[in-house]
């Protein structure tokens, strides 16, 4: 996982900005005071959503290797230069978004997290990585969505040539 924290500092820029960290404390503050509880912490707010968060990375990642694994079987089907071509394409296209989607799956706490001076600190650090993680997970499922699409032309295009050959 250190591997892919080189990327943090980039999509902390990208993703992280201090507007958009405005709307995610905006975003708990408001969770809070629509639930029932009273009780309920900014905290408390921010596990829900990583939690969610969590899941939902955790069933994308099992549907990147699933067509991970077909793509890879496809390639040693196909003999046209051109479709091959594009089946490995694909497929990179996928491997890399299945290495982004782990990002969304780090876990937080000791000894991958430092302690943090004071509560504020706290709160605004799992809210960044609330954030990080959330805008990861979107764009790689709006990935995962385009190249969907674009597989079953691929399918239909091997099809055609084994028929026709």
């Amino acid at each position: 996982m250190k591997f892919i924290r080189l990327f943090d500092p980039a999509l902390r820029k990208l993703f992280a900005r201090e507007s958009q960290l405005q709307k995610e404390h905006d975003f708990h503050a408001f969770r809070i005071d629509a639930m029932s509880k009273a009780n309920k912490s900014k905290v408390e707010s921010v596990l829900i959503d990583m939690a969610n968060i969590d899941t939902k990375s955790t069933a994308l990642l099992t549907h990147i290797s699933v067509i991970i694994a077909a793509l890879v079987f496809s390639l040693g089907e196909v003999s046209e230069g051109w479709l091959r071509f594009a089946i490995g394409v694909e497929l990179f296209c996928y491997v890399v978004v299945a290495f982004f989607n782990l990002r969304c799956l780090n876990i937080m706490g000791p000894p991958h997290m430092f302690f943090f001076d004071d509560a504020e600190t706290y709160e605004n650090s799992i809210a960044t990585e609330c954030l990080l993680r959330r805008s990861i997970y979107v764009y790689c499922l709006r990935t995962m969505v385009a190249l969907t699409a674009v597989l079953p032309f691929l399918i239909l295009v091997k099809g055609f040539q084994e028929v026709f050959n």
